[in-house]
This record gives structure tokens, sequence and C-alpha cells, in this order.
């Protein structure tokens, strides 16, 4: 019995010095302090006047239908397409067909918008990504 015991305590010596060595490497250098003033947020000012319907962009940037098929871009993880607009300017649309009815939903109604309107938006949403499908 006793040699067992003397046997685990100089393995405890063994273990302990390994466990120390190890959480060495996993130790984090600390990352060096930037000078100047951090910013997490800035007053837009009055909320009255921001568009939030036309984006920063402006309702006059924003696409203008009818949109012309340019090409079908399946560059990176999600297929895209190029159109170009009434204005003459090009556009890279994502597919949305790959938008379910739920995300939709939740969508709607985090914009505030009534039980009503979630189910009409919602399909009339659907529909217009079925139209938007079929110009390629």
């Amino acid at each position: 019995m006793r040699k067992q015991h003397s046997r685990s305590y100089l393995l405890l010596p063994v273990i302990l010095l390994a466990a120390s060595s190890s959480n060495l490497a996993f130790q984090k250098k600390q990352k060096p302090v930037i000078p100047g003033k951090p910013i997490i947020w800035s007053d837009p000012g009055a909320v009255e006047s921001l568009d939030f319907v036309g984006g920063i962009g402006g309702r006059e940037q924003a696409p203008k239908p009818p949109f012309t098929f340019v090409e079908e871009s399946e560059s990176g993880t999600n297929p895209k397409v190029k159109v170009t607009d009434a204005n003459g300017v090009q556009w890279l649309m994502n597919d949305l067909g790959r938008i379910t009815d739920a995300q939709l939903r939740e969508g709607l109604q985090a914009s505030g918008a009534t039980p009503d309107e979630v189910s009409c938006f919602t399909a009339s949403i659907r529909n217009r990504i079925d139209q938007l499908k079929t110009v390629r």
C-alpha cells in the first residue's frame, strides 16, 4: 500500500508542473491600448427629420422598377442577381427565395406591424419574391 501512495506523490508534482505549463500557453497577450476617445453611439439629431424608409441614400437613390436582368453571380455562399433599374444604376440583389415566411413575419412584427398587416404583407412580399425569381 505504501509503495502505491509514494508513487502517486511522485506523480503529483509532475502533473502539477504539466498543468501549469499548459496554462501559460493559453494565456492571452494583452492588446496595446489605442489612444483616443471611444465612440459607441452618436446622436443622429432630431429623429422626426430622419427618413427611415428611404435609408441612407434617401428615396431618390432607391432602386426604381422596372428592373432588367444583367447576370447571375454564384460567387460566395448565396446566389446573387445583377440587375439594372430604370435609372440605369446596376444593383446586386441577394436571392430572396431563401427567406422563410416565419422570418418575414418576425421582421414585420419587429417593425411594429399589426397582426392583420403582418399576414397581408407576408403574402404580398412572398408573391413579389416569386415574381422576382421569374426575372431570370
